[in-house]
């Protein structure tokens, strides 16, 4: 992902924002320039849609049951090996 700075903001700084920016969490001025930034950047744009997609579902559907130990331990494996 490239770390461009736009609005005064880098990518960077959306990416370890947009949780708090996407629950409304952060102060006024601080989400006026993220959003700023994103309206800006295309691939900041796309990644926030992404992640807000996933957050409504999450929050519409509850959250899934816990993995088995077994299926939890192929899955780290494979995230390993990437």
């Amino acid at each position: 992902m490239p770390d461009s700075r736009i609005a005064g903001v880098r990518c960077s700084e959306v990416l370890a924002e947009l949780s708090d920016f996407l629950d409304g969490q952060l102060a006024p001025e601080r989400t006026e320039q993220l959003k700023a930034h994103v309206l800006a950047c295309d691939v900041c744009e796309r990644f926030g849609a992404d992640v807000k997609s996933a957050v409504e579902l999450l929050r519409k559907e509850g959250a899934p049951e816990a993995l088995s130990d077994d299926l939890s331990k192929r899955l780290a494996d494979r995230l390993r090996s990437l």
